[in-house]
């Protein structure tokens, strides 16, 4: 399958952006968050956390990503596999994301790992990719929970 070269350039960007959101999320670095994200998000992780799918504006997404961290709450993602679709000024992203969060509490550090299949949608305008559309699907999730003398 042959890319030209300003397609396979396009392709990159796109999961550039995917890619810079998820890194951005872990270091928390709000506004670099925000910069990957359309003016409104369709979010939909209800096949992954069982709520509701939504279109959302992007700073009401954000206060929501903010205050799922708190101290003693750390992340870590990892994407792969991406494979990108683009038609016009539209890009969809698959991708293959492993995550993992730890809760330290007093008992011990609870970890929860979960394997999850991604579809992010971007439009291109002014000069930049923006995610307009996040959905997941869980693959797999695991939960380790600390027993009283761990």
């Amino acid at each position: 399958m042959g890319l030209s070269d300003s397609m396979l350039l396009d392709c990159l960007r796109a999961e550039r952006v995917v890619d810079l959101y998820d890194n951005a999320l872990d270091r928390e670095e709000w506004e670099l968050v925000r910069s990957c994200l359309a003016a409104e998000v369709r979010y939909d992780l209800s096949a992954v956390d069982g709520s509701t799918a939504e279109l959302i504006d992007a700073d009401s997404l954000l206060a929501r990503l903010r205050a799922q961290r708190h101290a003693g709450r750390r992340y870590q993602h990892m994407r792969t596999n991406h494979e990108t679709v683009i038609e016009g000024h539209a890009a969809v992203v698959r991708s293959k994301r492993y995550s993992i969060r730890v809760d330290d509490s007093d008992a011990g550090a609870t970890l929860l790992e979960s394997w999850t299949n991604y579809e992010h949608h971007l439009q291109f305008g002014y000069g930049e990719w923006a995610i307009t559309e996040i959905r997941g699907t869980l693959a797999h999730r695991r939960e380790v929970v600390p027993t009283v003398g761990q």
